[in-house]
């Protein structure tokens, strides 16, 4: 017959207390040892655009190239959503980005 182990779970009050001090501020790894500290802030800050192009890439533009097998034509392909996705970032930012990304495509 197995015996029943009971854990006795608690709150480490002292490492709570610990990570208390950090609560508002979020910790930035990065390689620009030279750059100004707001000015790395403000490109974590800018990284959202970075990934919304990977996902519109991907998914709204069609870019993975499982649709053709030729090496011309995969860089065709790629090169075709890049240009899309070039045309589309200027207009958004010529509209002064007034218009969600997928309004615009829709419209274009």
């Amino acid at each position: 017959m197995k015996s029943l182990v009971l854990k006795t779970m608690f709150l480490n009050q002292d490492k709570i207390a610990e990570e208390t001090q950090y609560d508002g501020y979020y910790a930035v790894v990065t390689s620009e040892l030279d750059m100004p500290d707001n000015q790395v802030i403000d490109h974590c800050r800018d990284l959202w655009q970075i990934e919304e192009s990977f996902k519109l890439t991907k998914s709204d533009l069609q870019a993975r190239s499982v649709f053709v097998s030729i090496k011309d034509h995969i860089n065709a392909h790629c090169l075709t959503c890049f240009v899309a996705l070039l045309l589309l970032r200027l207009v958004y930012l010529q509209t002064k980005q007034a218009y969600p990304i997928g309004q615009l495509l829709e419209a274009m």
